[in-house]
């Protein structure tokens, strides 16, 4: 490692670029520290460590960050005359057995026999059959079909088969568990076959013959010309060229290694050699050089060592079913649709002869002869399956026939003429003899390599994009489907609906409660289709969590490209990956998407093969943390169709998918995303959102007690379960009680250090995890904690994690058991997104919120909907550390998204400034902001721009810290026109009056620029940011005035559920109805229920409409027709909400008469159902104590005055200031 005062290192992308140059790091882990770059640069990003870290490289913190990929394997074993060879990823598992290692079965080596006069299937056929073979080869070992693996355990003896106890899980469940060693894929053949003449000259002959009088039984598995550039990048290593090896010596179930047969030719290139050599060591695999000389005399240091590293290597045959049955099934599956795909197989009945060691392949196939039927009839295509498939061993017969539902059942057969054969070696080795051709009957013959890598298949179909047409048969065949990959019995709510459109090529959007099994509609569409499935994920560990969860079904051909991929130096190696189709899935953070090189790796993709979805998980972060520091997700839409296109320009549909989402998020959503309602489908919402195995709890507490509350809490746990303390919080595999606590800050109050602390005090050991790094720890090694906290709490070895809202998207772990927020929430979707990590077993779980509160007059004042925000910054600022709460917490964070319309509006033009917008296209680069909140500004700003029309698209080059913006030409009008179409398409009520201040046309740019961005940013604020503030505001509402946790559950599920009066209340806003018209729907609420879902739906439809008087009068008279909870103030958001609603109503221009029609209907209510007595009173003082005239008041007033104190006391109020009114003329007089 060069240091200093050393030479400096050469690039190590291109060395003709020269020695390297010391720079500083400005972002990221090393920021501050230094690094090599190359010269070249920003045209070569080539860097290399400098220091101590390049001599101890950095060990991936969880095993899925290691290294990997398919590569496009080649050695001499795959020509043959009359036969069409390939090395195939093929492997299979059981979901109910550990196996150690499985790396020895994974691939193998399919030969099928070319002959004429068989005519290949057609395109369509084609299609459905490659559509299977993606399902095969989903991952390296993928489980077997759960009927298939049910009949092979009970066949080996297990008789007490169990089913998992997971809702809606079929897999088998052995009572004791067991697990196999890796010597179970260690394989010889009794009697090997002769082998090929594939040596590529006389000195690889003569050693082979050597070695065969040495140990013949590790001659089958030499495997000669191996590539030695594909090598390489197994291993996650460049390999460019196209170099290869004498021998690679893959011995199953043992370390490979390589010898090269060194003749006079490498005298010459003894440091080529080298090189070489030392490379292969870098992925793990060593180099044995034999001299010819050694050949000669039959022994030397070479051929020795050679011996040395065969070893006592264990020539014992043992095709353990366990591991080799599911290994051979999958490989008559995919020899089958290698048969039908050549023609060997077509019609309504089928022969085979299949040649099988384990003798279980054939007794197993049933479920996947229904599955070959189910894709058909996917495809529509039933015409396809066969009526009837024999097979036979030569001495038995056995058939399977198919009935009307597509189900298989077996019986025995009868002899018959042999369509194809199918030879399943898996203890023979391609460098061993093919047999000869038979008259009678094709041949396939799949063999087992030893190769522990796995080989890349190209995509089948070309790029354009293909979509089916929904048939009476496509939910049982989805229902197949769904039982085969995932082993599920049957889609939960929403789930079959979804996947149908996505099908069919159509948007949707998946609005579903957390724990309903969105991922899976994805998942499952994904694999159905031709081509790869781009997922747009917020979080790091949220990638990473996807990941796993797709290997616990054996799909593991799926990349995660994020800042860790980067900091690990994967990033090249995965975009390889996602370019050449080797993954399935790709998850990518949207940031990603402005980035120039995964764009590049998508339109390799998009040559090769279709995105057939893209899908946006976490959908509400398009709403929620676009408008706030996650600008990417407001271009995100428009992105992801121009990127994912296929040549011909035909867009993916687009799947959103999120747990939680208020009418306002997910109007947002829908408009920033671009979709579109085809059909009744298009928005999938479930019936309730209800979670009944959740327990809600709340925990009020005074600042100065949040600890002591804290630690009841955590104290109280195991009584909940009726458990003991000693060993409820002990980790034991799947029974364990795992919990999360959330947090708010990572350093502020109640940081995550301390809080880990107090419940490491009761709970033992436990982890920490956060978006960035608190005070005290090392920015980089904290990226690693974190990661294995993470790991080792979703691996149930520790029990507890604290976290921010990093860890409270999609992360599915069964049996998380307790959840405690010792924060408030942002938002009631927001805290049942989060408490929605709980319980997704089925099981009673506990969810415990810690409300910390100095005042709740000061709260409610802090949160009023009626002040700037940049006034609500300014107070908040005002509170002493000492005084702070949740409250003002949640405000800390809310007032740094939103800086305020001024400081937006002066960024907005500075920026307009710097990029000088014509009415030309133009291409500019600007340098990123120092500080990243700066940064933030900037893309606030340029998204605005994109708003406006001014701006197309712009990337971000992390590494040169630049933006490469794409400016559209431009008119004044354009822009006019552009804000227009925005807020129309939000809020078409609120153009009138903008339509006041911004002229249809300006004189120049410059003018329409400096009117349109001011306009902008105050509709954004008066619509995104006071949605924000309200759902806070709903948030604290119902956390402060919740007496118990059953309370709160229902309000949550008021708030969430659209019911039947949302319906009622959006009709109401989009008929524009007038204000007196909303009072007959007041006068029918009479019971509890009507009233608290009027609440509910009232306080959601205002983060969508934050000035509607009718929703503002709504929400506040509930609060006064509610049995009393005995606040301090049980009126207080009555009165609020009425001043607030009659104010908007008369700065809307209503007229004076609709005015007091309305407040006569609402005393009428108030007279009937309030439930408190000074109700009527509240109304009365409220509209005088704002100068509002009612005669309808005044007379109830002069009428009722003695009926109640309240009354009393305002006719008194009232006479004394007319008496005092009375006087003072006279009292001036005398003065």
């Amino acid at each position: 490692m060069a240091s200093a005062d050393e030479d400096p290192p050469v690039c190590p992308k291109n060395p003709a670029h020269g020695p390297m140059e010391l720079r500083t790091a400005k972002r990221g882990w090393n920021a501050g520290g230094q690094f090599w770059g190359c010269p070249e640069y920003p045209g070569c990003k080539g860097i290399l460590n400098y220091g101590s870290t390049d001599e101890t490289p950095l060990a991936p913190a969880i095993p899925s960050e290691a290294p990997g990929g398919r590569v496009l394997w080649m050695d001499g074993t795959l020509l043959q005359p009359g036969w069409r060879i390939q090395h195939v990823t093929q492997g299979g598992s059981l979901r109910s057995v550990a196996v150690r290692s499985l790396k020895g079965t994974q691939t193998c080596w399919l030969a099928r026999e070319d002959r004429v006069g068989y005519q290949r299937a057609d395109d369509d056929v084609d299609r459905v059959i490659g559509i299977l073979v993606k399902l095969l080869q989903r991952g390296s070992a993928p489980p077997i079909h759960p009927d298939s693996e049910r009949e092979l355990l009970e066949a080996l003896g297990h008789t007490n088969v169990l089913v998992s106890d997971l809702p809606g899980d079929i897999s088998p469940v052995l009572p004791t568990p067991v697990a196999v060693a890796d010597s179970a894929i260690r394989l010889t053949a009794a009697e090997p076959f002769a082998l090929r003449d594939i040596t590529d000259s006389t000195a690889e002959a003569e050693f082979v013959r050597w070695l065969q009088e040495k140990v013949p039984e590790a001659v089958p598995w030499l495997v000669p010309q191996a590539s030695f550039d594909r090598l390489l990048e197994a291993s996650g290593k460049e390999g460019p060229g196209c170099r290869r090896c004498d021998f690679l010596v893959a011995l199953p179930g043992r370390t490979h290694f390589v010898i090269e047969i060194d003749g006079v030719q490498h005298e010459g290139q003894i440091l080529n050699d080298v090189e070489r050599d030392q490379l292969l060591q870098t992925a793990g695999i060593e180099t044995i050089r034999v001299p010819t000389s050694e050949l000669d005399s039959g022994n030397g240091p070479g051929l020795a060592r050679v011996l040395e590293h065969i070893g006592n290597w264990d020539l014992t045959t043992d095709i353990n079913p366990l591991v080799w049955a599911p290994v051979q099934l999958h490989r008559l599956v995919l020899a089958l649709c290698e048969s039908v795909r050549a023609g060997f197989l077509k019609g309504p009945s089928w022969c085979l002869r299949v040649d099988d060691p384990t003798g279980y392949a054939v007794s197993l196939v049933g479920p996947y002869l229904q599955l070959f039927d189910a894709l058909f009839r996917l495809w529509n295509l039933p015409n396809i399956s066969p009526t009837t498939v024999t097979f036979t061993d030569g001495e038995t017969w056995a058939t399977y026939s198919r009935d009307s539902e597509g189900n298989y059942t077996t019986g025995v057969g009868a002899a018959e003429a042999i369509d194809v054969r199918i030879r399943l070696e898996c203890d023979h080795s391609p460098f061993e003899a093919l047999p000869l051709p038979e008259e009678d009957a094709p041949a396939l013959v799949v063999r087992s390599t030893g190769l522990q890598l796995e080989v890349f298949d190209l995509p089948i179909g070309g790029p354009t994009r293909v979509s089916l047409v929904k048939n009476n048969g496509t939910r049982p065949a989805l229902q197949a489907l769904l039982k085969a990959v995932f082993a599920k019995e049957d889609f939960r709510e929403g789930q079959y609906e979804a996947i149908v459109e996505i099908l069919e090529g159509r948007d949707v959007t998946v609005l579903l409660p957390t724990g309903a099994g969105k991922s899976l509609i994805y998942q499952l569409a994904g694999l159905c289709l031709p081509g790869r499935t781009v997922v747009i994920d917020p979080l790091v560990a949220l990638i990473e969590d996807q990941l796993y969860g797709l290997k616990q079904h054996g799909i593991d051909r799926a990349v995660g490209l994020s800042s860790r991929m980067t900091q690990l130096g994967l990033t090249d190696h995965l975009l390889r990956r996602i370019s050449e189709g080797d993954a399935y899935f790709i998850f990518v953070a949207p940031e990603r998407l402005q980035m120039q090189d995964f764009r590049d790796a998508l339109s390799r993709l998009t040559n090769i093969t279709p995105v057939n979805l893209a899908v946006i998980d976490e959908a509400h972060c398009v709403s929620e943390w676009g408008h706030d520091f996650r600008t990417s997700y407001l271009t995100l839409g428009s992105v992801l169709r121009k990127q994912c296109s296929t040549p011909e320009g035909d867009p993916p549909p687009l799947v959103a998918l999120t747990g939680t989402a208020s009418r306002a998020v997910l109007k947002d959503v829908l408009f920033q995303l671009g979709t579109k309602e085809h059909n009744e489908q298009s928005i999938i919402k479930p019936t309730t959102f209800d979670r009944p195995e959740l327990r809600f709890h709340l925990r009020p507490t005074a600042i100065e007690n949040d600890e002591a509350t804290l630690f009841g809490v955590v104290q109280s746990l195991p009584g909940m379960f009726g458990e003991t303390p000693q060993t409820f919080f002990l980790p034991i595999g799947t029974q364990t009680y795992s919990g999360l606590v959330f947090v708010a800050t990572v350093n502020g109050k109640r940081k995550i250090v301390d809080t880990r602390r107090l419940v490491g005090g009761i709970v033992g050991d436990v982890g920490i995890f956060s978006g960035t790094q608190p005070k005290g720890f090392n920015k980089w090694s904290y990226e690693g904690e974190k990661r294995v906290h993470a790991q080792r709490f979703k691996d149930n070895s520790l029990t507890a994690l604290v976290t921010t809202s990093a860890f409270g998207m999609g992360i599915d772990k069964p049996n998380i058991r307790w959840i405690v927020h010792y924060c408030l929430p942002s938002s009631m979707e927001s805290y049942y997104q989060q408490v929605g990590r709980a319980g997704r077993d089925g099981r009673q779980s506990e969810c415990l919120l810690v409300l910390s509160e100095f005042d709740v007059d000061r709260n409610r004042e802090l949160l009023a909907l009626d002040r700037d925000v940049e006034e609500m910054a300014a107070i908040g600022r005002g509170i002493p550390w000492a005084e702070g709460d949740d409250v003002t917490t949640a405000i800390y964070f809310h007032t740094g998204s939103y800086p305020g319309v001024e400081a937006e509006v002066e960024e907005l033009l500075r920026m307009v400034s710097v990029l000088s917008p014509g009415s030309m296209a133009l291409k500019r680069e600007i340098p990123f902001a120092t500080k990243d909140s700066d940064q933030e500004a900037q893309e606030r700003a340029l998204h605005r721009l994109v708003i406006l029309g001014v701006v197309t698209d712009y990337l971000k080059d992390y590494g040169g810290r630049t933006f490469t913006i794409n400016l559209a030409g431009v008119r004044p009008a354009g822009v006019v026109a552009q804000l227009f179409d925005f807020v129309d398409r939000n809020q078409p009520g609120s153009r009138e009056a903008i339509e006041q201040v911004v002229e249809s046309d300006y004189p120049t740019i410059e003018a329409a620029l400096d009117a349109c961005t001011r306009e902008l940013v105050k509709f954004v604020y008066q619509t995104v940011e006071r949605s924000r503030r309200r759902s806070l505001r709903e948030m604290w509402l119902a956390a402060s005035e919740c007496t118990d946790g059953e309370e709160l559950r229902q309000r949550i599920l008021d708030y969430l559920t659209e019911g039947d009066v949302r319906p009622v209340l959006e009709a109401l806003i989009d008929e524009q109805r007038s204000l007196d018209q909303w009072v007959p729907y007041w006068q029918g609420l009479r019971t509890g229920e009507e009233v608290r879902e009027w609440r509910g739906a009232a306080g959601q439809l205002l983060t969508s409409y934050p000035d509607s008087p009718g929703l503002l009068i709504s929400r506040g008279l509930v609060e006064a027709l509610i049995p009393e909870v005995d606040p301090a103030d049980p009126l207080a958001e009555f009165e609020r909400h009425l001043v607030d609603g009659v104010g908007k109503a008369f700065a809307s221009n209503v007229a004076p008469d609709v005015i007091e029609t309305t407040l006569d209907g609402i005393k009428s209510v108030l007279e009937r159902y309030a439930t408190h007595s000074g109700a009527v009173a509240a109304l009365i003082g409220t509209m005088k104590g704002e100068g509002v005239q009612s005669a309808s008041l005044d007379a109830h007033l002069a009428e009722h005055r003695s009926q109640t104190p309240e009354l009393m006391v305002l006719h008194l109020t009232d006479e004394l200031e007319r008496a005092v009114a009375a006087t003072r003329p006279l009292v001036q007089t005398l003065t």
